[in-house]
Protein backbone atom coordinates (compact mmCIF):
# COMPACT_ATOMS: atom_id res chain seq x y z
CA UNK A 1 0.00 0.00 0.00
CA UNK A 2 1.38 3.36 -0.65
CA UNK A 3 -0.28 7.17 -0.37
CA UNK A 4 0.45 9.93 -2.77
CA UNK A 5 -0.24 13.79 -2.94
CA UNK A 6 -1.32 15.19 -5.89
CA UNK A 7 -1.66 18.92 -5.97
CA UNK A 8 -3.40 19.12 -9.14
CA UNK A 9 -6.51 16.66 -10.02
CA UNK A 10 -5.33 16.41 -13.55
CA UNK A 11 -2.28 14.79 -12.29
CA UNK A 12 -4.04 12.54 -10.11
CA UNK A 13 -5.98 11.42 -12.95
CA UNK A 14 -3.14 11.20 -15.36
CA UNK A 15 -1.63 8.50 -12.87
CA UNK A 16 -4.76 6.64 -12.47
CA UNK A 17 -5.23 6.11 -16.40
CA UNK A 18 -1.81 5.38 -16.29
CA UNK A 19 -0.87 2.83 -13.56
CA UNK A 20 -4.20 1.41 -12.62
CA UNK A 21 -4.71 -2.17 -13.73
CA UNK A 22 -0.71 -2.05 -14.73
CA UNK A 23 1.27 -5.37 -14.88
CA UNK A 24 4.52 -5.69 -12.76
CA UNK A 25 6.76 -8.52 -12.71
CA UNK A 26 9.28 -9.32 -9.99
CA UNK A 27 12.65 -10.87 -10.35
CA UNK A 28 10.85 -14.09 -9.87
CA UNK A 29 8.83 -13.88 -12.60
CA UNK A 30 5.80 -13.46 -10.29
CA UNK A 31 3.10 -10.96 -12.04
CA UNK A 32 1.33 -8.25 -9.97
CA UNK A 33 -1.57 -6.12 -11.18
CA UNK A 34 -1.67 -2.58 -9.74
CA UNK A 35 -4.76 -1.26 -8.18
CA UNK A 36 -5.37 2.83 -7.86
CA UNK A 37 -7.85 4.14 -5.87
CA UNK A 38 -9.06 7.52 -5.64
CA UNK A 39 -9.54 9.10 -2.22
CA UNK A 40 -9.98 12.96 -3.23
CA UNK A 41 -10.70 14.60 -0.36
CA UNK A 42 -8.85 12.50 2.18
CA UNK A 43 -6.35 13.49 4.02
CA UNK A 44 -2.32 12.23 3.65
CA UNK A 45 -1.24 10.24 6.69
CA UNK A 46 0.93 12.19 9.16
CA UNK A 47 4.81 11.78 8.80
CA UNK A 48 4.92 12.50 12.12
CA UNK A 49 5.03 10.14 14.98
CA UNK A 50 3.20 11.14 18.44
CA UNK A 51 4.67 10.61 21.89
CA UNK A 52 3.17 8.52 24.06
CA UNK A 53 2.20 10.59 26.83
CA UNK A 54 4.57 8.17 29.12
CA UNK A 55 7.63 8.34 26.92
CA UNK A 56 10.82 8.53 28.85
CA UNK A 57 8.77 8.71 32.48
CA UNK A 58 10.06 5.49 33.98
CA UNK A 59 12.58 7.38 35.92
CA UNK A 60 10.28 9.55 37.47
CA UNK A 61 8.20 6.60 39.30
CA UNK A 62 8.59 5.32 42.92
CA UNK A 63 8.63 1.55 41.81
CA UNK A 64 11.57 2.38 39.17
CA UNK A 65 13.69 3.91 41.82
CA UNK A 66 12.88 1.00 44.41
CA UNK A 67 14.19 -1.36 41.36
CA UNK A 68 17.49 0.71 40.88
CA UNK A 69 18.37 0.83 44.39
CA UNK A 70 17.84 -2.72 44.43
CA UNK A 71 20.16 -3.47 41.93
CA UNK A 72 22.75 -1.35 43.44
CA UNK A 73 22.31 -2.61 47.00
CA UNK A 74 20.97 0.42 48.87
CA UNK A 75 18.37 0.10 50.94
CA UNK A 76 15.45 0.97 49.88
CA UNK A 77 12.64 3.11 51.34
CA UNK A 78 9.35 2.44 50.90
CA UNK A 79 7.36 5.17 49.33
CA UNK A 80 4.06 3.14 48.52
CA UNK A 81 4.69 1.32 45.49
CA UNK A 82 3.08 -1.52 43.90
CA UNK A 83 5.20 -4.04 45.99
CA UNK A 84 3.60 -2.34 49.62
CA UNK A 85 0.02 -2.47 47.86
CA UNK A 86 0.91 -6.45 47.58
CA UNK A 87 2.11 -6.59 51.21
CA UNK A 88 -0.72 -4.98 52.88
CA UNK A 89 -3.41 -7.00 51.10
CA UNK A 90 -1.20 -9.81 52.72
CA UNK A 91 -1.37 -8.73 56.16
Amino acid sequence: MAYFGFELAETMEEFVRRFNNFTIQDEKGKSYVLLVQRAIHQALPSLKKRMHPLHNTITDTDDYKQFLAKLQGKPITDKGGAESGIEAKED
